[in-house]
C-alpha cells in the first residue's frame, strides 16, 4: 500500500477538479496527526486554489474522528 505525498494528492486535486469532478474524499483526519495534517493542507488547497471541488472527510460516528474535521473546516 501507498500513501502519496501532500504534492502528489494537491496535483490530483487539480486534475480531478479540471475533469469536471465534483467532491473529492480528502482523507480520515481521525486517524492521527499526520492524517489531519494532510486534510488540513488538502482542504486549504482547494479553498486558496478556488477549485470547484468540494470535500469530503471520512468518519465513524465517535467523537474522535469527528472533532478533527470540525475543526479542520473552522480552521
Amino acid at each position: 500500500m501507498v500513501d502519496p505525498s501532500i504534492e502528489d494528492k494537491i496535483r490530483l486535486l487539480h486534475l480531478m477538479d479540471r475533469l469536471g469532478i465534483h467532491t473529492a474524499d480528502i482523507g480520515l483526519p481521525g486517524a492521527g496527526p499526520r492524517a489531519v495534517e494532510a486534510v488540513t493542507a488538502l482542504a486549504r488547497e482547494i479553498a486558496d486554489a478556488g477549485l470547484s471541488i468540494r470535500a469530503n472527510c471520512a468518519a465513524r460516528t465517535v467523537v474522535a474522528d469527528i472533532r478533527p474535521i470540525v475543526e479542520i473546516s473552522q480552521a
